[in-house]
């Protein structure tokens, strides 16, 4: 695969915030991935949003890759997200995972 990664494992975490938290949320997301990216080096992680805003809440998604399986204790880290995240969450943390096609 050009320019990404190949026979890649995937974790994609979505979830809402309210417009007026999102800068809170983004720099303690952000800081929570460069402590994951820190500690496992292979990874690769980024921060993305929904174009719109609906209702006043905006979606973000995590998203996690690796070209080897995800460590369980890793994969239980990312699910359960930031700390710093939660007084802006509007809702759950929706995880979900995806590994290459045989």
């Amino acid at each position: 695969m050009p320019g990404g990664l190949a026979h890649c494992y995937a974790c994609y975490v979505y979830y809402r915030v309210a417009e007026a938290d999102l800068a809170g949320a983004q720099a303690a997301v952000q800081v929570f991935q460069r402590e994951l990216l820190a500690s496992h080096p292979a990874l690769q992680a980024a921060l993305m949003r929904r174009p719109e805003v609906s209702e006043g809440l905006v979606t973000l998604m995590e998203t996690y890759q690796s070209l080897a399986p995800l460590p369980a204790a890793l994969r239980e880290r990312i699910a359960a997200g930031p700390a710093a995240l939660r007084p802006w969450l509007r809702g759950e943390r929706h995880l979900e995972e995806f590994v290459p096609c045989a």
